[in-house]
């Protein structure tokens, strides 16, 4: 080296390094969150090495790592205690595997210094490479680490400092919030996920009624807290994150706002499972992501992923995040329900919102207003097309696709918020519309209205009178058109005379369906009961047309006042 200043380097090169008095320093932390951390990584010893005939650093084998282990390192570099002690390579492992020995290390739990372990060196190594997260804090009545948590970076069974002992936490009364509170007092940002244990310490507590409500720094904090002995055989694990619950939505039609749900776990993305998924769940996601609620709960309606969480969420709708909703953890093979899907609203929630709750199709369900901080459901003794086509505009969407459909009613606990609606179908609201808003009608819950919305500007067809009243796929065409004569947009049977296979599918085609079986005239579906207000539109659709744009459309210039 050089010694009398003869060199070219700068300021921002001037080294630093920290000394011990200890003289039994071998260990260090390496590739941890961004880059190295002081108190997480991937354990290193310092040994000598006869391949290369020197000292130099060598992983830590996980096989025989543990707790005790992890404690003795930490106090080695002047840390209180071990959080979590993970194996499976976590922090990865040696680039240099020729250069790499790893050492097994037994630690008793009385071991404070790397003098007092024995460690060998392993020739095989089957879990990898050891993890480790030190805690920065002292250890305390009520201090909490992961244990057994294997390959989990940041899980295990819960366990709880008292006295000079860690004792494991019975699962009887904890919830996600809990756990969530848990995570946050050892120093992580959320809670992926809770979930039952075996018992392996000789003591196990109850914290008694706990009950938090997840804004808390550590469980001390949380009402109910009563500590007493318990002796069941299901113990609390849990998984924390350093992230906040990462969601996205995906594969939505061009819209931020719509997709299907995936959330973020294990350095992957997984379409989230969309068991026990509904309005409520779909809230806390939607605020979440910035959105002020959600329109729609649907599933399988964006495409795979390819992979599928293995847990699910279960909200009330009021929690802050899916951190506070309960959590049910299973196997993607389990999730038989598919993926979330969801449409969020940019809108605040406010009197006059609109949803569409109890998913039946994309975009339809029973519709629910809100007013006076309660979602309540719309009765459905008068309603019409025009009523449904303004309040699909209100949700943000383009039209309504069916304007009544078959949906479960709503709570007893609910009010039926409006009845009466008359639209002409330009308003903006349903409160612009006639009617009444505020729960003032003799309405029952068997009357909630059920509606079906489209984003296609195009959709300009429904199928009305079909087998049992009404059939999604089969009755008689009607088209959406301004009529004159009552001056608003209305549904028009369509004219039978050039009617064939070609504009059939095109007008299956455009309602969703591949092609249409059978053409049928003369009125095999009934006709318009009112006709002096019905015009009758030639259709000429050609072979290749799919889209209401690429139809020729004639009015019938004489207008009918009676049945055909």
């Amino acid at each position: 080296g050089t010694f009398n200043g003869t060199n070219s380097c700068t300021h921002t090169e001037d080294i630093g390094i920290s000394c011990s008095r200890n003289a039994h320093i071998f260990f260090k932390l390496v590739n941890g969150p961004n880059g190295d951390s002081l108190n997480e990584g991937r354990v290193q010893i310092y040994a000598y090495a006869n391949i290369i005939t020197r000292w130099t650093w060598h992983d830590v084998c996980a096989d025989e790592w543990d707790l005790s282990d992890a404690d003795a390192v930490c106090l080695n570099l002047g840390y209180p205690y071990a959080v979590v002690a993970s194996k499976g390579s976590q922090y990865g492992t040696h680039i240099f595997r020729i250069f790499t020995w790893e050492f097994d290390l037994h630690c008793g739990a009385t071991d404070v210094i790397p003098s007092e372990c024995s460690f060998s060196n392993s020739t095989t190594c089957s879990q990898g490479t050891a993890g480790i997260l030190c805690s920065t804090e002292r250890r305390i009545d009520g201090s909490l680490r992961l244990a057994d948590g294997g390959s989990k970076r940041y899980g295990g069974r819960l366990e709880y400092s008292i006295g000079s002992h860690w004792v494991t936490l019975c699962y009887n009364g904890w919830n996600i919030t809990d756990a969530q509170v848990a995570c946050r007092q050892m120093g992580f940002d959320s809670v992926i996920s809770l979930y039952k244990t075996a018992r392996t310490l000789a003591y196990s507590i109850s914290l008694g009624e706990l009950s938090c409500n997840g804004s808390e720094q550590s469980l001390q904090y949380c009402p109910g807290t009563n500590i007493s002995l318990c002796s069941d055989s299901e113990h609390v694990g849990i998984i924390c994150s350093t992230k906040p619950i990462a969601i996205r939505l995906m594969d939505g039609p061009n819209l931020a706002n719509e997709g299907r749900v995936e959330v973020y776990d294990n350095d992957q993305w997984y379409g989230l499972c969309a068991y026990n998924w509904d309005t409520n769940g779909a809230d806390v996601i939607c605020r979440h992501l910035g959105y002020h609620y959600a329109i729609i709960a649907n599933r399988n309606h964006y495409g795979s992923s390819g992979r599928t969480s293995n847990f699910s969420f279960s909200c009330t709708g009021q929690e802050r995040s899916t951190a506070d909703c309960s959590t049910t953890v299973g196997t993607s093979d389990s999730c038989q329900r598919g993926t979330a899907g969801v449409v969020c609203s940019s809108s605040p929630l406010e009197n006059g919102a609109m949803r569409l709750a109890f998913y039946v199709l994309r975009y339809g369900g029973r519709l629910e207003y809100y007013f006076n901080g309660q979602w309540g459901t719309v009765c459905g003794s008068i309603w019409d097309f025009a009523d449904a086509n303004v309040a699909c505009k209100k949700m943000g969407f383009l039209t309504e696709e069916y304007y009544r459909i078959n949906i479960p009613s709503g709570s007893s606990s609910q009010p039926i918020w409006v009845n009466n609606v008359e639209c002409a179908g330009n308003e903006t609201n349903l409160i612009d519309c006639s009617g009444t808003f505020n729960g003032t009608n003799s309405c029952t819950h068997t009357e909630d209205i059920g509606i079906s919305c489209s984003r296609n500007a195009h959709i300009f067809f429904k199928l009305v009178n079909g087998p049992n009243g009404g059939s999604l796929n089969e009755g008689r065409v009607q088209i959406y058109a301004y009529a004159n004569i009552i001056n608003r947009w209305d549904w028009h049977d369509v004219c039978a005379d050039e009617w064939d296979l070609s504009d059939a599918d095109a007008v299956c085609l455009n309602l969703g369906y591949p092609y249409a079986v059978v053409a049928s005239k003369g009125s095999q579906y009934g006709t318009h009961i009112f006709r002096i207000f019905t015009w009758e539109f030639d259709l000429h659709c050609g072979a290749t047309d799919v889209i209401p744009s690429e139809y020729h459309m004639l009015s019938r210039n004489s207008w009918n006042t009676m049945f055909d």
